[in-house]
């Protein structure tokens, strides 16, 4: 059980971070002051891969560093 609630949140955390990743992308390239570089969605994705993941990868790890200790383990004694 426990394997598949990891699996799930591991599948669900990426999903959540590419989507996090496009809307902070399209946020800055849509910025009425945004001139060269700045409207260059691989520019912003850079940006966002050094500043915002770092943040979500914290985030997967305590969760699921949580659920490894309050779900019960995969296996069942005979």
């Amino acid at each position: 059980m426990r394997s598949k609630v990891i699996t799930i949140t591991a599948v669900a955390w990426f999903l959540a971070t590419a989507f996090y990743g496009h809307c902070y992308e399209a946020s800055r390239i849509s910025l009425p002051d945004a001139e060269g570089y700045e409207k260059l969605w691989n520019w912003q994705l850079f940006f966002f891969l050094i500043t915002r993941f770092p943040l979500t990868l914290i985030l997967l790890v305590t969760i699921v560093l949580l659920e490894f200790k309050l779900l019960p383990g995969g296996r069942h004694a005979p």
